[in-house]
C-alpha cells in the first residue's frame, strides 16, 4: 500500500521484513526492485529484478543504468569513437600507399602467371 501511494522509501522496509520470513518471495523482490527503480538506484533495481526473474523490470533498470553510465563517460566514448574512425582512415591510406599486390601472381589462379608463347 505504501508503494502505491508513492512512499517508495517507506515501502522498502516492509519488503525487507517479508524477505526475512521468506527469502524467496518473488513479490518482495519485485517490490524492492520497483522502489529502487523509482529512486533511480538502478544497480539495486537490477539486482532485485534478477532475483525476481523479471526481465521487463531488469531491462528498465538496465536502461537507466546505461543512460547514467553514458552521461558520466560521454567524453571518453566520443574520444574513442573519433580515434577509431581516424585509425580506420589512416589504415586505409597506409594500405593504399604501401601495400601493393605482387604483379607476379594472378589472383584468379593458384600459381604464377605464365605468358603465352
Amino acid at each position: 500500500m505504501l508503494y502505491n501511494d508513492g512512499y517508495y522509501e517507506e515501502a522498502l522496509e516492509p519488503w525487507f521484513k517479508v524477505l526475512q520470513y521468506d527469502g524467496n518471495y518473488r513479490r518482495a523482490f519485485l517490490g524492492i526492485s520497483a522502489a529502487y527503480l523509482v529512486q533511480e538506484n538502478y544497480e539495486g533495481s537490477m539486482k532485485y529484478a534478477k532475483l525476481a526473474d523479471s526481465p521487463y523490470r531488469y531491462n528498465r533498470a538496465f536502461e537507466g543504468y546505461r543512460q547514467e553510465w553514458l552521461a558520466a563517460h560521454y567524453k571518453l566514448v566520443t574520444a574513442v569513437v573519433i580515434l577509431l574512425v581516424i585509425a580506420g582512415f589512416a589504415l586505409a591510406w597506409w594500405r593504399k600507399k604501401y601495400y601493393k599486390r605482387s604483379a607476379e601472381y594472378d589472383i584468379t589462379h593458384a600459381g604464377p602467371v605464365r605468358e603465352e608463347e
